[in-house]
């Protein structure tokens, strides 16, 4: 965030932010108070795993990617 990301926990997308056809963001719901907030970016990864073609139906477009029946999930604590 020190070189300028933005980054949101708990926090739920609603929608893509589109210029034409171009994704430039997301806006995000935080699950606890509700306020919502636009999020934008040169490039925006779609990392929903087995959730990807529920989230590509957000854009509002027929796209949809090949989903495997794998999923990996990956949590590290460092001390």
């Amino acid at each position: 965030m020190r070189a300028g990301a933005e980054a949101a926990n708990y926090a739920e997308m609603i929608r893509f932010v589109k210029d034409g056809k171009k994704v430039t963001g997301v806006a995000v719901k935080d699950v606890f108070s509700g306020e919502e907030v636009t999020l934008r970016a040169g490039l925006v990864i779609n990392n929903t795993g087995p959730w990807s073609n529920e989230t590509l139906a957000l854009l509002g477009e027929r796209v949809t990617m090949p989903v495997s029946g794998l999923v990996l999930e990956l949590n590290l604590v460092l001390k």
